[in-house]
């Protein structure tokens, strides 16, 4: 149980440097959505390589919850002022 914290915690540490990162303009958060998410997500991965997988592979996939729903936020503005 308290592997499993450490492992929610850590994630919580990169999805908020990402949020942190991307809240200063949508464009900046486009670049570092194609630039950074993926090197961001290795990092997660090697650094968790010796937790059991099915918990690697849910820890992993809340992150790109996360990020898409942020990602399709900042996507819908710029769709309503086309709108």
């Amino acid at each position: 149980m308290e592997l499993r914290t450490k492992v929610y915690s850590m994630n919580a540490e990169y999805i908020s440097v990402i949020l942190n990162m991307a809240d200063r303009t949508t464009h900046t958060f486009y670049e570092l959505w194609l630039n950074e998410v993926w090197w961001i997500l290795f990092a997660v991965l090697h650094h968790q390589l010796s937790i059991h997988a099915n918990q690697m592979v849910s820890c992993i996939l809340s992150t790109l919850k996360v990020l898409s729903l942020h990602f399709l936020k900042a996507l819908s503005v710029p769709i309503l002022i086309l709108l």
